[in-house]
């Protein structure tokens, strides 16, 4: 298993702020008569909920922007 930290530190703040909104929609209420802002608040949560409940497994090659510990170990064994 391979944590991301940066994908984990990006769905806590997702979340974070998910719920944010929710709190404040629950504190302060929505019009009553209308209740399609209720409705598209909760189908733009739906997708970010469940996409934090499934694991992200980070198959995306994504270029390397520098050099590793293990470029840099070979070139300190050559020397």
């Amino acid at each position: 298993m391979q944590i991301n930290f940066f994908n984990w530190v990006r769905d806590g703040v997702k979340q974070a702020v998910l719920m944010g909104v929710s709190d404040a929609v629950e504190t302060i209420g929505t019009p009553v008569d209308d209740n399609t802002l209720t409705e598209r608040l909760q189908e733009a949560m739906a997708p970010a909920l469940e996409s934090t409940s499934t694991s992200k497994s980070g198959t995306a090659k994504r270029k390397r922007l520098g050099r590793s510990l293990k470029d840099i170990d070979s070139s300190k064994d050559s020397k």
